[in-house]
């Protein structure tokens, strides 16, 4: 299984209308910050650095100290592969830098628009956990 880690960023959680960053990859996809861990990196830090790599943010405020799970598969070149990716929810900070070699665009939407932007609907599953939680 292939294993990945990553940040939801939101902004606003403590209105009406909170908001959530989304990211494009180059292939064209739209889905949450994510990658892989280095070595010798905990599961937490190898999600701040994949959001500061590709979205330029950093930690405001950790909402919850329960990670989310996102489980899927995908196939590439006739080949299966099993994905599990923990995601922890925050509030972020600082400017948008998008990482140009992984990162096509990203942009700030209500839950509403995250879910019609989202590529994969395992993905707008796991945007509809993240609403019950902020």
């Amino acid at each position: 299984m292939i294993e990945c880690y990553g940040i939801i960023p939101l902004q606003g959680t403590q209105t009406t209308t909170p908001q959530v960053f989304l990211i494009q990859r180059t292939e064209g996809f739209w889905e949450f910050p994510k990658g892989h861990k280095e070595e010798g990196e905990s599961h937490f830090a190898a999600a701040e650095r994949e959001l500061l790599e590709e979205t330029g943010f950093t930690l405001s405020r950790l909402l919850s100290d329960e990670p989310l799970f996102h489980e899927y598969h995908f196939t590439r070149d006739n080949v299966t592969f099993d994905k599990r990716v923990t995601f922890f929810l925050a509030e972020v900070k600082g400017k948008i830098q998008l990482q140009p070699e992984e990162v096509k665009d990203g942009g700030w939407f209500s839950f509403e628009e995250a879910r019609q932007r989202l590529t994969f609907e395992s993905s707008r599953l796991l945007l509809d956990e993240v609403a019950q939680r902020v």
